[in-house]
Parts: C-alpha cells; sequence; structure tokens
C-alpha cells in the first residue's frame, strides 16, 4: 500500500467513525412535559372519569408521547367539547407561546358538534416538532364525552 493512501483511509475512519456518533437527546418542551388531559378537563369545568396522564419520553431519540383514552362528564346546561377545545388551545397558545396550525373541527362559538369530533394541531418549537390529536365522542345529551389523544413530540432534523 502506498503512502498516499493511508491518509485517505485514515480520513475515511475517522468520517464513518464520527458519524456513528448519537446525537444528543433534546427534552420534551415545556408544552408538552406540562400536558394534563386531566388538568384540561377540569379547567374546563367537567369531571374526568379512570384514566391518568402520563407520557413517555425516549432518551435516545427524543421522541415522546402521550396516548389517552377515557371519559368525562359535563353538566347539561354545558357545551363540553367547545369548552375542551377551548382549554387546549389555551395550553398551547397562551401557556407556552406556541403557535399552532390547527386543523379538524374549529369553532368560534359554544356550539355542540353533530358528530364526533377531531382536532388536530401541529407546531415547531425550539428545535422540537409537536403533533396533537383529539377525538371526542360525545353521547346524543352531550353529558358524557368519550375521548382518544395522541401527542407526540420529536426533535426536528
Amino acid at each position: 500500500m502506498s503512502i498516499k493512501r493511508k491518509p485517505a483511509i485514515a480520513i475515511l475512519l475517522c468520517v464513518l467513525l464520527t458519524s456513528c456518533s448519537k446525537k444528543p437527546s433534546i427534552a420534551p418542551s415545556q408544552a408538552f412535559r406540562t400536558f394534563d388531559m386531566s388538568s384540561i378537563i377540569t379547567k374546563a369545568g367537567l369531571q374526568s372519569k379512570g384514566f391518568s396522564d402520563s407520557g413517555t419520553t425516549n432518551a435516545a431519540t427524543g421522541v415522546a408521547k402521550h396516548i389517552r383514552s377515557g371519559t368525562f362528564t359535563a353538566p347539561s346546561n354545558s357545551f363540553p367539547c367547545y369548552m375542551v377545545f377551548q382549554q387546549i388551545i389555551k395550553h398551547f397558545t397562551m401557556s407556552h407561546q406556541v403557535e399552532v396550525a390547527q386543523e379538524g373541527w374549529n369553532p368560534t362559538t359554544e356550539e355542540h358538534p353533530t358528530k364526533p369530533v377531531y382536532i388536530a394541531m401541529r407546531y415547531n418549537k425550539n428545535k422540537r416538532r409537536g403533533e396533537f390529536h383529539l377525538w371526542l365522542f360525545p353521547s346524543e345529551d352531550y353529558s358524557r364525552i368519550d375521548f382518544a389523544l395522541y401527542f407526540q413530540e420529536e426533535p426536528l432534523h
């Protein structure tokens, strides 16, 4: 092997070894860390039944998730889906100054949806990307709402 090839091989080995190293994990944002569906339901004046709030975070990849389902109940004279929607918007935009792109059901006044609703929000902030998905399934009299929630945040690549 010639002397000219040795530096090229050494450079190639250095590039390969440094490219295989793990990137440092990025901790979840405050908007993710402080998200608590029980608290959102309570702030809306409703009562939750039988579910817990906790998320998971993979320190190696930086991916963090909340996956929940449950039920909440409401007084008959309220607009529970609208009130939960307002609290979620407040959580992201007012509490954490996160600008969200909102999709799906987007009421501008108190209303009862005529069918199950889907709410999606996406954001990019502080090198993190968040996706929030919420499905609300109200009973006919709106006194009981079942929900499913998926919230994931990950580092921007």
